[in-house]
């Protein structure tokens, strides 16, 4: 999802890609195993 005009135009704000962390969640509940390392 792009960033509005006004935030893509901000140096404070960074846009970062979820999707690895996302995929790997995905993969670990399918298999039964933890997700809380993930998020530590």
């Amino acid at each position: 999802i792009a960033l509005a005009p006004d935030a893509a135009a901000c140096g404070k704000i960074h846009q970062l890609s979820v999707g690895r962390l996302l995929g790997e969640a995905i993969k670990r509940v399918h298999h039964g195993d933890s997700i809380s390392s993930l998020f530590t």
